[in-house]
């Protein structure tokens, strides 16, 4: 076998395992459980200690239709050199939004400099 697959238990474990599984098998890595070190419950203050996002708020603003997709921030600002990215800009929340957000944000810095 290749690579080593150390999988936790977690809420999502017991309905994803077999798709992982066959995912990690299927390119010759050996899956593993991994024992749970510790068991957690986390609220929107847990997310707030942690990654001081005001008010826990994991995906930005809140997602409604007054508040998604080009009303979100822009990467640009009015401040020269100051760029964002991230849940709170355009195209907003969660990994895959955030990513662009970071692509959007890296092209406009790349345009600014010619």
């Amino acid at each position: 076998m290749g690579a080593r697959v150390g999988i936790t238990r977690s809420l999502l474990f017991y309905h994803y395992f077999p798709l992982w599984r066959s995912f990690f098998q299927g390119v010759g890595a050996e899956v593993v459980l991994s024992p749970p070190t510790q068991r957690e419950i986390s609220t929107p203050l847990t997310l707030e200690r942690y990654t001081a996002n005001f008010e826990g708020a994991a995906y930005g603003w809140e997602q409604s239709p007054n508040q998604v997709g080009p009303r979100r921030l822009s990467p640009r600002t009015p401040i020269e050199n100051l760029y964002l990215a991230g849940h709170w800009t355009f195209p907003g929340g969660g990994i895959a939004s955030v990513t662009v957000s970071g692509r959007i944000a890296a092209q406009e810095v790349l345009r600014a400099r010619g």
